[in-house]
């Protein structure tokens, strides 16, 4: 076997640029900082976004439907007019997090913090909101709950 035949090999084996950083074992200072990569921190970069979790990120009109962000550590994140339809968020830490406008149709967002959230607008048709801490979020008349009723609605299940 040549260098050439060696080359097109170790060109054809998947790696990840940021392996070391991946979701749920990235620092949660940041994509720059080091982490042990085996400590289940809540944190870092997510398959085939780009997007790396962390606190206080910015996830802006991004496409995260049915990535597993479960047990997220995502404190003030902003997820304004972000689609999260089933993405899996339970468990995750997402208090004053930014959901403006955001599409969370279906997702399972069971046992997940949203204490203090921005839910004005969002879609949560068909969400599981099971065990959902909502204390002090808050939505407008443009917040679609679980049962696809709106926020201003007497009989809507959102929680908040």
């Amino acid at each position: 076997m040549n260098l050439k035949n060696i080359l097109v090999i170790l060109l054809l084996i998947p790696t990840s640029p940021y392996a070391s950083e991946a979701f749920p074992n990235g620092s949660c200072e940041g994509p720059k900082a080091t982490a042990s990569g085996s400590e289940l921190t809540g944190c870092g970069y997510i398959a085939d976004t780009g997007f790396y979790a962390h606190p206080d990120a910015d996830g802006f009109a991004l496409d995260m439907s049915g990535q597993d962000l479960s047990g997220a550590k995502l404190k003030d994140v902003n997820f304004w007019d972000a689609n999260l339809k089933q993405a899996n968020l339970s468990g995750a830490e997402l208090t004053a997090g930014n959901f403006y406008n955001a599409d969370l149709q279906g997702a399972d967002l069971s046992a997940a913090i949203f204490e203090d959230a921005n839910l004005w607008g969002a879609n949560l048709t068909g969400a599981n909101v099971e065990g959902t801490n909502f204390t002090g979020a808050f939505g407008n008349d443009n917040t679609t709950c679980p049962n696809g009723k709106s926020w201003s609605e007497a009989d809507n299940d959102c929680g908040f």
